[in-house]
């Protein structure tokens, strides 16, 4: 649950930002990059220090760099249209996709059932190669 505690003008602005991007995934340079179109000025490091406080309040959902590429995160309101279910994440593109997969969830109550363990599914996030990035590098082909 979000709560407002100091309420600056630039933190009014990421949260506007933050809001207007529900079910898309952005980092810090793109609120950034946003911003100063806007002819706004936020700090980096400030607009950092808000997805941290948002991520511990459960606003904004974390999703760990790897390979030095930025971390990336989700709204996760009300209207969020990320709810429940898994994420795949291209080693190439850096882009982060949903995952709807039954059998998946197959997986996961096995995992439960068998094995006394609960899988987190929005912090499940499965690495590889996109079929856009694949298609690149075979030249434009998406057959595998």
């Amino acid at each position: 649950m979000y709560t407002k505690g100091y309420e600056t003008e630039p933190r009014k602005l990421i949260l506007e930002y933050i809001k207007k991007a529900d079910g898309k995934h952005f980092t810090a340079d793109d609120v950034l990059f946003s911003l100063k179109k806007d002819e706004i000025r936020i700090g980096k490091a400030t607009i950092y220090r808000y997805f941290e406080k948002l991520t511990e309040q459960g606003v904004l959902r974390k999703y760990a760099p790897i390979d030095g590429l930025s971390a990336c995160y989700e709204y996760a309101g009300e209207s969020s249209g990320c709810r429940n279910h898994y994420h795949m994440k291209c080693d190439v593109c850096g882009n982060l996709f949903h995952l709807e997969c039954h059998f998946l969830d197959e997986i996961s109550e096995h995992i439960d059932a068998s094995h006394d363990f609960k899988i987190n599914k929005f912090k499940t996030v499965f690495y590889g190669t996109c079929a856009d990035c694949r298609a690149k590098a075979k030249g434009g082909s998406s057959d595998e």
